[in-house]
């Protein structure tokens, strides 16, 4: 009789054994399901990061191209600003030779 006894409480520890190992490894296997979310979960964050950081980049590329173009715009202004200067210079030039011409011809005339 202590022979069955004996068998039944080993065979219950053994089953007992098999189910805390089993619940043991369902906990490892949560756990690491946790820790693969909290991996993916933080490339995602990293991905969105740098896509960040790119757009960040072509943003500050944007500045600085429209900082060239206005730069641009205003050495045109300045250009065409020295051109018509010269322009009226020279006007004043031709209007000042005919001037002398009209005196010359004026005391040629006397």
């Amino acid at each position: 009789m202590q022979y069955l006894i004996d068998l039944t409480w080993n065979l219950f520890e053994t089953c007992n054994l098999k189910f805390w190992t089993n619940i043991i490894w369902n906990l490892k296997f949560w756990t690491n399901v946790i820790w693969n979310l909290k991996f993916w979960t933080n490339v995602i964050w990293n991905l969105k990061f740098w896509t960040n950081v790119i757009w960040n980049l072509k943003f500050w590329t944007n500045v600085i191209w429209n900082l060239k173009f206005w730069t641009n715009v205003i050495w045109n202004l300045k250009f065409w600003t020295n051109v018509i200067w010269n322009l009226k210079f020279w006007t004043n030039v031709i209007w000042n030779l005919k001037f002398w011409t009209n005196v010359i011809w004026n005391l040629k005339f006397w």
